[in-house]
């Protein structure tokens, strides 16, 4: 009777440990339904983690890019966002390595910068147009006093001498 007894104790732990076990997800993949809260890091490998949810929120204020680059490697990929539009063409902002700089595009095809040096290119062009107006309207108050000071001569001129 004991070993029988002994037997039924030993196959109910066997039954409930392999219960257990196919609860959890297997090693080759699965799918897990409902909420999975997850304590401690998680590392994912593989090409690509896609994530189908409306809404997605992180809590760190910095989002690290390329986080696979040492200390000890030359960047060479660009780095950065794009948006899916469906049927019309992607937008991004990304940094682009071969420009040293932050570009932008709106079409998917063609990029500007948006860094300092376009923000100096701008500010150079908009203060070389306002000193020419500047120039241009002091060659007009000049040409406008010149003339002020004729019509002040000629008024000043006897009547004899007008002719």
């Amino acid at each position: 009777n004991n070993t029988v007894n002994n037997s039924t104790t030993v196959g109910n732990y066997a039954n409930a440990a392999f219960a257990h076990a196919n609860t959890k997800l297997s090693t080759s993949g699965g799918t897990i339904s409902g909420d999975l809260n997850l304590t401690g890091n998680l590392a994912v490998s593989g090409n690509v983690t896609y994530v189908n949810t409306t809404e997605l929120n992180i809590g760190d204020n910095i989002i690290q890019l390329n986080a696979d680059l040492t200390l000890n490697d030359i960047p060479f990929e660009d780095s950065g966002i794009i948006v899916n539009r469906g049927g019309s063409a992607n937008v991004s902002l990304l940094w682009k390595e071969s420009v040293q700089s932050w570009q932008i595009t709106n079409d998917g095809t063609n990029y500007a910068n948006i860094s300092s040096e376009s923000v100096d290119s701008y500010s150079n062009s908009a203060f070389i147009i306002a000193n020419g107006a500047f120039i241009q309207a002091n060659a007009a108050y000049d040409s406008v006093n010149l003339a002020f000071d004729h019509a002040k001569n000629l008024i000043a001129l006897p009547v004899k001498e007008l002719g």
